[in-house]
């Protein structure tokens, strides 16, 4: 019975950091950079809403970058950016004020 309460134990515990490995490999290197976000929004955003810091769009969920990339024609050279990238670039935007 210790044996088996220790067992899960251990695996509750490397439950974690498995998920961690198994979405670092699936996303790439940008998505597990603490600057993939950062990167991607000066690159494609910053040009019209300002640098990071200072956005105009602060704290813009990820459906809402994906709706207006969509849906406005000034963002239309946007549409190749993935899922994962967008998302990348709202979690970078979760905490700026504006």
């Amino acid at each position: 019975m210790i044996n088996r309460t220790r067992s899960l134990v251990l695996v509750l515990m490397l439950l974690p950091i498995a998920l961690a490995v198994m979405v670092a490999l699936s996303w790439g290197d940008e998505a597990v950079s603490s600057i993939g976000g950062r990167n991607l929004y000066e690159k494609h955003c910053s040009g019209c809403h300002g640098d990071l810091a200072n956005s105009a769009k602060g704290g813009r969920s990820m459906n809402r970058i994906r709706t207006a990339i969509r849906t406005l024609d000034q963002h239309k050279q946007l549409s190749t950016l993935s899922d994962e990238q967008i998302l990348l670039i709202a979690v970078s935007l979760k905490n700026v004020t504006n």
